[in-house]
């Protein structure tokens, strides 16, 4: 089975592939409670100390020592766990104590990673890349990804002053992310050019432009994708 563009982007730029769920606690924990997280094969565990706060905090300590877990927050009695795209937060519970609070965890991610490669489909001529078009597609989301990441860099050492003008608009459910580039068909080829070489990501798709136009005139079929 060939691969998707989410799967490819997971190989060629982990960094935008990540997954973030949250675990909240109903209650805060009680005397001689002990509260147990498992991380896709993982687990992290804490005993009561002190207080519920204490506790937690432990918690928190002994997730971050866990190689599946790359970010862990703490805000009141709710966590927010970043983890590698492939890992999933399986499970969460408190036992022991006179009382246990619930666990519910939630998956909180991945809306921008969708927004932009579905942006990345609407500038990718699907009938350039043939068969190569969910790795072109993955390509040009992990330009639009490095580019918004640079771009918002800049706005923040910038005191939240807007750059360069390359901002337009992305929608995806509830979250707008705003963003210009040029697509396949929506600019001339040195426009084309100049956008995708900015980006490692989009110098291979450069590339791979290249050679699909080079296949494509050899077989007779550049007409059929205007």
């Amino acid at each position: 089975m060939s691969k998707t563009a989410v799967q490819y982007l997971s190989d060629i730029a982990p960094q935008f592939n990540e997954r973030v769920n949250s675990l909240t606690l109903s209650a805060a924990l009680v005397v001689d409670n002990i509260i147990e997280v498992g991380v896709n094969g993982g687990s992290a565990s804490a005993v009561w100390d002190t207080d519920s706060d204490t506790t937690l905090s432990n918690l928190k300590t002994s997730l971050l020592a866990l190689p599946q877990v790359e970010t862990v927050e703490l805000t009141g009695l709710v966590f927010t766990i970043t983890t590698p795209r492939n890992d999933i937060l399986l499970s969460g519970s408190v036992t022991g104590g006179a009382s246990q609070a619930d666990v519910t965890i939630g998956e909180l991610d991945t809306e921008l990673r969708d927004a932009f490669i579905e942006t990345a489909r609407l500038q990718t001529n699907a009938c350039w890349y043939t068969i190569k078009y969910e790795y072109a597609v993955a390509l040009r989301a992990a330009h639009l990804l490095t580019l918004q990441a640079a771009q918002f860099a800049q706005i923040n050492s910038q005191n939240g002053s807007a750059v360069n003008g390359e901002v337009e608009s992305l929608t995806q459910g509830d979250l707008t992310v705003k963003y210009k580039s040029v697509s396949d068909s929506g600019g001339s080829k040195s426009a084309v050019t100049a956008d995708l070489s900015r980006t490692p990501f989009g110098t291979t798709l450069l590339s791979l432009r290249k050679s699909s136009n080079i296949s494509m005139m050899s077989s007779g079929s550049m007409s059929r994708c205007q």
